[in-house]
């Protein structure tokens, strides 16, 4: 992980570097950014080795609204699927999904600049179910949760048109969870508060 992180570090700091000529060519009138109102983004994260992926495990797309201001729609879903069959006991399978949906809105108030500072704020929805089989008993939970997005970043262009970015977010959400227990014979109901914090996120975006 810190051998990841590093490299990744590495490669910003070069592409800063580059950035220097970048002045001289808005002095001279010409936009290096897309920070434009009616622009779009789609965004993917930078994993180990400048893997590409979705950016948060998110389906992520921007839309500014002007040249400071942006809405970001993120739309994640993953599903797991897990079977054990050990030999002197009962077959055991989990079942998962997870549905989670974000619209911060973002604000851009150094967009003059080559780096960059932006900082956002936005509900964030979320769904899961899960089930579990042990033999011929089910245990079975649903959760959904509201809550609020804070996000911290920064963003360089590399072109007019590819960005790098690396981001911070905390979040706060409330949660109602339902539950059964052996087959919907024992049912619980549950709900509370939950905060956490992500680690810095490395992304890339293209404009259009």
């Amino acid at each position: 992980m810190e051998r990841r992180v590093s490299f990744i570090m590495v490669i910003f700091a070069i592409l800063l570097v580059i950035s220097i000529p970048i002045r001289a060519d808005e002095e001279n009138g010409l936009r290096k950014d897309s920070l434009v109102s009616g622009s779009w983004a789609v965004q993917f994260a930078i994993s180990g080795y400048l893997n590409v992926a979705p950016f948060g495990g998110m389906i992520s797309v921007k839309y500014h609204l002007k040249d400071r201001s942006a809405l970001r729609l993120g739309i994640g879903y993953t599903q797991r699927y897990e079977i054990e069959k050990p030999l002197y006991a009962f077959d055991h399978k989990q079942i998962e999904y997870d549905f989670t949906v974000e619209l911060p809105y973002l604000s851009y108030p150094s967009a003059d600049r080559d780096v960059k500072l932006y900082w956002g704020v936005g509900p964030e929805f979320g769904y899961r179910k899960s089930e579990e089989y042990y033999g011929r008993f089910k245990n079975g939970e649903r959760r959904y949760s509201i809550g609020l997005l804070g996000i911290l970043g920064f963003e360089w262009f590399a072109t007019k048109e590819i960005s790098l970015h690396a981001e911070y977010q905390a979040r706060v959400s409330y949660s109602n969870i339902n539950g059964y227990l052996d087959s919907e014979k024992n049912s619980y109901t549950g709900y509370g508060w939950n905060a956490e914090t992500n680690m810095v996120l490395f992304g890339l975006s293209v404009y259009f």
